[in-house]
């Protein structure tokens, strides 16, 4: 096993330790918005490290020969296993939503190529969606609204997420 594999195995598990004490605090029970937003911030850091690898499926000897071949998770499998929960259980809660919309900010910032691009874009978009149909406050809505306002820069061409209806 070599190195670049064990990391990429932690860099996985780390996300997924991550996203589970999110979603953990955001539970009734516990009800800690600020761990969740924590955990998420940590997890914006471990994206941006893993948009900067390429999506490698095998690994090779000193003689570049092919040894091993593993599946790698793609940046759109990693993001919909662990940020799709934290969405889900946090989508009434502003808060959460702006800090899940700031990690994609974040990574909007590495000048993604297209195909990351799209996938930013399209966690972006259920985000959106979710808070869409979750947030009923107009100063929530509204606050939303100014947050992507400003993301909606970042996106190259027409491309842009839907405001909120105020």
């Amino acid at each position: 096993m070599s190195v670049e594999e064990v990391v990429m195995k932690d860099f996985e598990q780390g996300l997924k330790q991550l996203s589970e004490i999110a979603v953990k605090a955001l539970s009734p029970g516990i009800n800690d918005p600020g761990t969740a937003m924590k955990a998420i911030d940590f997890m914006t850091l471990l994206f941006i490290r893993r948009m900067k690898n390429e999506d490698l499926n095998c690994l090779l000897d000193e003689e570049k020969k092919v040894r091993v071949i593993d599946y790698t998770l793609t940046l759109d499998e990693l993001m919909h296993r662990y940020l799709s929960p934290i969405r889900t259980y946090g989508k009434a809660d502003v808060q959460i939503d702006l800090r899940l919309l700031r990690c994609l900010q974040g990574l909007l910032h590495q000048k993604p190529d297209a195909q990351r691009l799209d996938v930013i874009y399209t966690h972006a978009a259920a985000v959106v969606n979710d808070a869409d149909l979750s947030l009923h406050n107009k100063m929530d809505r509204e606050r939303l609204n100014t947050f992507l306002k400003e993301m909606n820069q970042l996106f190259p061409g027409a491309r842009h997420l839907p405001l909120l209806q105020v």
